[in-house]
């Protein structure tokens, strides 16, 4: 286990080895559970996966792991993750799912009229007109308009040009191999963990301080990567939340040090510049997710009322 040498004042040492775990425990359990929980599964899975990565990413700037560990592992990584989506691709699809017929229970030519039969089929989910079908695929994930798409793609770290993320991969000198690796709020929150992790004071601050200090660090940029993977606008919500709610809790943290003389003013101001653009870039992508949302709900609204 890549974690059994390692220091156990890093908070990762536990993500890391309980998120392991979380996925291969939720693959299990998605693999015998029964209709949607299967999807709920792998999403708990996928979200364990990129939580791994991030973890193998703070693994390298905390100098646990050299770089190409670190790639080897991700790479391995990468590769069950595009499984784990496809195997979801594959369960979300309706015609896999095993399902009666509803002509086995047809009343035809016993005197019921038409009009009951299509009341009938309305109940069953049969004979829902176009605009039903397209509203309902929308609740799914399906049938989202461009501009919708391009919004969300924006977020989640999707639809950025080929050229911006080579002049990334070339700055960073490593491959992107997964979607949160693009996010500007991803970047920042990594770059908030190396000026940490390379500070002299900081690493001659007591063991429980930090650590309560690198268990705030490690929540908030394990929660933007786990948060980007989801497939739910509310999974998404809510682990950027608690990515904000760290970051705050950590500034507020290091100013209790310095109140207590553990770390020095000017060194603690220059890390908040840095962090403070974590809350900001979080709210607006909270922001941002819940307009798409209002405006899918508008959409659906207005189709219903014209029925």
């Amino acid at each position: 286990m890549l974690t059994s040498e390692w220091d156990s004042k890093y908070a990762i040492c536990d993500h890391l080895s309980r998120a392991a775990a979380s996925m291969l425990e939720s693959i299990a359990l998605a693999s015998a559970a029964y209709s949607s929980m299967k999807l709920r599964g792998l999403d708990y899975a996928i979200g364990s996966s990129l939580e791994c990565a991030a973890c193998l990413d703070l693994a390298r700037i905390k100098r646990l792991l050299d770089a190409k560990q670190v790639c080897a592992e991700k790479e391995e990584l990468s590769q069950i993750l595009r499984m784990q989506v496809g195997l979801r691709k594959s369960w979300a699809n309706t015609a896999h799912v095993v399902r009666e017929e509803s002509a086995e229970y047809s009343t035809q030519g016993e005197g019921i009229d038409k009009d009951c039969d299509k009341v009938r089929d309305k109940d069953c989910g049969e004979g829902i007109d176009k605009d039903c079908d397209k509203a309902r695929d929308k609740d799914c994930g399906e049938g989202i308009d461009k501009d919708c798409d391009k919004d969300c793609d924006k977020d989640c770290g999707e639809g950025i040009d080929k050229d911006c993320d080579k002049v990334r991969d070339k700055d960073c000198g490593e491959k992107v191999q997964f979607h949160h690796e693009r996010l500007d709020v991803y970047r920042v929150a990594m770059k908030v963990a190396e000026t940490f992790c390379f500070s002299e004071p900081a690493s001659r601050l007591p063991n429980p301080v930090f650590r309560r200090l690198d268990e705030l660090l490690t929540s908030m940029v394990l929660n933007i990567a786990e948060g980007n993977g989801r497939f739910s606008d509310a999974d998404q919500v809510r682990f950027l939340g608690t990515s904000h709610e760290s970051a705050i809790k950590l500034a507020a943290r290091l100013d209790l040090c310095v109140s207590r003389n553990l770390l020095p003013l000017d060194e603690v101001v220059g890390w908040k510049a840095l962090l403070e653009r974590v809350p900001v870039m979080t709210s607006s992508m909270i922001a941002s997710i819940q307009v798409c949302d209002c405006r899918q709900s508008l959409r659906q609204s207005s189709r219903q009322s014209e029925r």
